[in-house]
């Protein structure tokens, strides 16, 4: 077709001018379900002026900011504009891949005038109608809207790449890595997502483990409250009322329209500390409270997932968390090996162990310690945890050690590996032991069985004391480690308890195995407490708070508590080796 002076003139202008194209022709289908002309907000703006300026972007953002709806506006305009340049969005299932190709591109297509598509008409359509999910324009620029996993994402070559809600991908990193792939020097690559609890998604974002090239990407948190759209409005001009507008239901097809009396209703004590936490105004908080009681019946995971204010949030609250207690303080940093000390053994203290055991192996999962301060049993707390790749019996070597120094009561997972920590232990006559009687099925006899067997049954019993001792204040983690390990702990999808995907859980199950042997220390406090008598008035206070008892002298029969030094060689890596050097320069250890 021939172009009028007037049209030549306003195809120079937006191949020139984005933002001009963008407002003068791109429509779009708003929360009120109404086709309109697209007007940037602010979340929108700062993405185009992130698009002007890098070529490797991610997203984290809150929902229904339009950071998707700028990205196909930006990368339509590249194709559209530019012969022979090659689009690919993708998405994490076929179902996406479709609301994508016609909430956006498609919607954006169509709504040009006439003779705009008439002059950038498709190849291999009739009206110049896409379908199939892909636009190809007569110069050859061309956008294909595709499923991560898919072939027509995993082949090709593209200039412009946009890798949609990628927290929910399968398999995160061979994923990116197949896309990638089809990327031509120079591509701009742009990933957004939405939080999908701590899983590998996390770790891409902090560029942590395998996704450390990450930290090269230039990374940008949206949350909801840069939405100018995301307040309430006040009924009348005096009061608490407020009108909170969230548009369309996309399921019912009915608008959202709530009204909030805060005088009726006022915000509960987590909204007032959400407030003042995030400087929040009063028409802000009407919105955030009509989204966490209507929308998202209350819970504030989901609404913590689904409209993020800080991008720890985002994460540590998305998913389904089996553990009510988060540790946003916990949130950056990677686990490192090797043994941490918070307190260092004090007189008359109980101390509790549990062991989590791993086969070993450089590239194995870790074995992991915990010991917890047991005195009081209403105020329990890290001591001392250790965790690595340790081949097993040096692993044990190291248990044994900790033991000594602590004193400690060990209750070890006595599953596959676990079973040669124990025997260690029991060879070097380490006295204090959990232990269980169980009826055997090939005897009929109950016998003593040494650790702590983790079957179905037995597993969920431990979790669940842990998860009681947390909610109840009980047990207070002081070792990072442990409070990664709580924050990544959720229920997969089919309701098990676990560590996220990626994730370990070795120290949930190691305090998890001290806690839950807890009610099987009594005689093992009495050991403690009475080891050797205190020598000073400020021991006989110790003994008095440890005890609860009034120390009275010649009450009790001290024994001794000296390993001659040998523990804290042993875990500064410069003690003996082999379990007859050990029992040679220890004699007496932990008896009576």
């Amino acid at each position: 077709m021939s172009l009028t002076p007037l049209q030549a003139a306003e195809i120079v202008r937006c191949k020139a001018d984005f933002r001009y194209f963008q407002r003068t022709y791109l429509r779009l289908v708003n929360k009120d379900a109404q086709t309109v002309n697209m007007k940037p907000n602010a979340a929108q703006r700062s993405v185009a002026a992130d698009l002007a300026a890098f070529l490797w972007l991610m997203y984290l953002k809150s929902r229904q900011l339009g950071v998707s709806a700028e990205v196909a506006a930006w990368y339509l305009w590249k194709a559209m504009f530019n012969p022979n340049v090659h689009v690919l969005a993708t998405a994490h299932h076929a179902h996406s891949v479709q609301e994508m190709f016609r909430k956006f591109y498609y919607t954006y297509y169509v709504n040009l005038p006439d003779w705009m598509k008439d002059a950038f008409w498709l190849r291999g359509t009739k009206r110049s109608v896409p379908k199939n999910n892909e636009i190809h324009f007569f110069h050859g620029g061309r956008v294909v809207i595709s499923s991560a996993n898919s072939e027509k994402a995993r082949s090709g070559t593209y200039n412009y790449l946009h890798l949609s809600e990628f927290s929910r991908y399968q398999n995160l990193q061979d994923t990116i890595a197949a896309v990638l792939g089809t990327a031509t020097p120079g591509a701009q690559v742009v990933f957004e997502t939405t939080a999908n609890g701590p899983n590998a998604a996390y770790e891409m974002w902090s560029g942590l483990g395998e996704f450390a090239q990450a930290r090269q990407i230039e990374r940008r948190f949206i949350g909801w409250p840069v939405d100018e759209r995301a307040v309430g409005k006040r009924v009348g001009l005096t009061g608490d009322r407020y009108r909170v507008d969230l548009g369309v239901n996309e399921t019912t097809g009915q608008k959202e329209i709530y009204e909030v009396d805060f005088a009726t209703e006022p915000l509960s004590a987590l909204e007032v500390q959400y407030q003042k936490d995030h400087g929040l105004s009063i028409e802000q908080m009407a919105w955030f409270h009509c989204i966490l009681t209507q929308k998202y019946a209350g819970s504030w995971n989901t609404t913590n997932q689904e409209c993020p204010i800080t991008a720890d949030v985002a994460f540590i609250l998305g998913g389904k968390p089996y553990f009510t207690v988060k540790y946003i303080e916990a949130m950056h940093g990677e686990d490192a090996e090797g043994l941490a000390v918070f307190d260092e053994p004090q007189k008359f203290r109980t101390y509790v162990m549990g062991v989590d055991v791993a086969k070993g192996g450089p590239d194995g999962n870790w074995s992991a310690a915990a010991v917890i301060d047991a005195t009081t049993p209403s105020d329990l707390f890290d001591v001392a945890t250790l965790g690595g790749r340790y081949p097993v019996l040096d692993f044990a070597r190291l248990i044994h050690a900790l033991a000594l120094k602590y004193r400690a009561f060990v209750n070890v997972e006595s599953n596959d590996a676990g079973s040669a920590v124990i025997e260690m232990l029991l060879e070097l006559h380490y006295p204090y032991l959990s232990r269980r009687v169980q009826l055997t099925r090939a005897t009929d006899k109950l016998e003593e069985r040494v650790g702590f067997h983790t079957g179905a049954a037995s597993r969920t019993l431990a979790l669940g004391k842990m998860h009681d001792a947390l909610a109840r204040n009980v047990y207070t983690p002081r070792c990072d480690r442990i409070k990664r390990a709580i924050n990544v702990f959720v229920y997969n999808d089919k309701g098990k308890p676990e560590a996220a995907k990626g994730r370990r859980d070795d120290f949930v199950f190691a305090p998890a195995m001290a806690i839950i042997c807890l009610d099987q220390i009594g005689r093992h406090r009495e050991d403690t407490t009475h080891t050797r008598r205190p020598e000073t008035i400020q021991e006989v206070l110790l003994w008095e708070r440890a005890t609860g008892r009034e120390y009275i002298p010649d009450y009790e029969v001290f024994g001794n508590d000296n390993d001659g030094g040998v523990a804290d060689q042993i875990l500064s890596g410069r003690g003996p080796r082999s379990v007859m050097d050990v029992m040679n320069r220890i004699s007496g250890v932990g008896g009576r």
